[in-house]
């Protein structure tokens, strides 16, 4: 599944039709979390999963990712 019309503006350094939303679910969020507007921020959360979504907060939180 390719990346929705709401967050593609997002993925402008990626060819978005060869993101999978669900296998590549870090770097959707990550990506969001960067740069997105509170709309698409809320539109992750819902289609991850707030699991997930803290999962990533935990883990940059954390330093793992630099």
């Amino acid at each position: 599944m390719g990346v929705s019309d709401l967050i593609r503006p997002l993925f402008h350094n990626y060819e978005p039709d060869s993101i999978d939303l669900d296998r590549d679910w870090k770097l959707v969020i990550e990506t969001i979390m960067q740069g997105g507007e509170w709309e698409q921020i809320q539109w992750a959360a819902r289609y991850h999963g707030m699991a997930k979504f803290e999962e990533v907060l935990r883990t940059d939180l954390e330093g793992k990712f630099t």
